[in-house]
């Protein structure tokens, strides 16, 4: 999952949208989200160049219910990168 701050940002967004995830956005880089009682940050890391990467961090909440969201939302970026492809 390595492309643009732009693209990254709108695949991670359409995702947490289409899950009716409560967004908000700290900044540039840096997201919090809350889903029926679990909170936690997606951040945008530069890695080199003009390529960015994702990374979760759990706040609060069940380890499960972060597991199984976490893989949901990298699975919807990812098959949103095939189907632009």
């Amino acid at each position: 999952m390595l492309g643009p701050l732009a693209e990254i940002q709108a695949k991670v967004e359409r995702s947490l949208k289409n899950r009716a995830i409560v967004l908000r956005k700290m900044t540039e880089v840096l997201y919090s989200c809350e889903d029926r009682g679990l909170r936690f940050e997606i951040l945008m890391e530069h890695v080199q160049g003009h390529l960015h990467t994702i990374k979760f961090k759990r706040l609060e909440g069940s380890w499960w219910a972060y597991k199984k969201l976490t893989v949901a939302i990298t699975d919807d970026i990812q098959s949103s990168e095939v189907m632009v492809r």
